[in-house]
């Protein structure tokens, strides 16, 4: 029986290598996801689930359900900023298994510092999770010449929109704020005009979202290769319709429930209420009969 040949081996070794390879890399990028998925489920969803207006279970099906929608239709531009516009991939050309090493590290660091902000309930943005990996696994490897420092499509854009983002979120936010506050909360009977601008709210919400997934572009859909006004036409359409739904639908449902609430809790006030009068009542007449309790005795009645 022959020996095997040192090439053989070595093609061995390297299958086996390889393999190693992409089963470590497959599980980092499934750790990851799992904490991106839980860092953003906890910023989507914590102050409804802390409210009340959720419970847990309901909280994280709807998560999960939605996570897993975008990941699957809206992740078309953020794949591609990740994969090509952090790194200069033309630098690792002739070296691809540094850049897979590179990915599969940024994977790993970025599952541990994320899981451990969750955790220890610690803000966290896992946008600047796996870009900070990223950018400095292409530094330590390749210098600043293994980064894509461009403005349009590279790490430079991706920056100002970190100064950006947060400035017109908080310009946004303030606005719709103060709108809602002196339209709604400060009104004469703020729960019949929330009632009423339920639809109006609604419809701006969802085309705002649509008009987003829309625009970024849905490469399974095919919405990417629409025009713009075809875009915010569908948009408005199709808001429109869920605004409409949600009024006749949602809301007299919703309404019930609230007004059921409501009565149940005013007739366990009131209860409480007759409750503490029979008690000051009973506490009365054993004063009157001298046979007061030994807690009312020490006062000065």
């Amino acid at each position: 029986m022959s020996a095997p040949s040192p090439a053989g081996a070595a093609g061995s070794a390297t299958g086996a290598g390889a393999a190693t390879g992409v089963g470590v890399g497959t599980g980092a990028v499934n750790l990851n996801a799992g904490s991106l998925g839980a860092n953003d489920l906890g910023n989507s969803l914590g102050t409804i689930y802390g409210s009340g207006t959720l419970t847990k279970n309901q909280a994280l099906a709807i998560g999960i359900f939605f996570e897993t929608l975008g990941a699957i239709f809206g992740s078309k531009h953020v794949a591609k900023t990740i994969r090509k516009g952090i790194i200069d991939v033309g630098v690792f050309e002739d070296e691809p298994e540094a850049l897979m090493f590179i990915m599969m590290c940024s994977n790993v660091s970025s599952f541990m510092w994320l899981a451990q902000c969750t955790y220890l309930s610690i803000p966290v943005s896992t946008t600047h999770s796996i870009v900070g990996a990223i950018l400095f696994g292409g530094i330590a490897l390749k210098g600043t010449k293994g980064v894509k420092w461009d403005v349009n499509g590279g790490v430079g854009g991706i920056m100002i929109s970190w100064i950006t983002s947060p400035i017109f979120s908080a310009l946004v936010g303030h606005i719709c704020y103060r709108l809602f506050d002196r339209l709604v909360l400060k009104s004469a009977d703020p729960v019949k005009r929330m009632y009423q601008s339920f639809s109006a709210i609604l419809f701006l919400v969802m085309f705002v979202n649509i008009l987003f997934s829309i625009y970024k572009g849905t490469p399974q859909l095919k919405l990417d290769t629409l025009d713009v006004g075809f875009a915010v036409l569908y948009s408005v359409v199709i808001a429109m319709f869920i605004a409409l739904v949600g009024n006749f639908a949602y809301l007299p449902w919703k309404k019930r429930k609230i007004e059921e609430k409501m009565a149940a809790l005013e007739e366990s006030t009131a209860l409480e209420e007759l409750t503490e009068v029979a008690d000051m009542d009973e506490i009365e007449l054993d004063i009157i009969d001298g046979n007061a309790l030994p807690a009312v005795e020490e006062t000065d009645m």
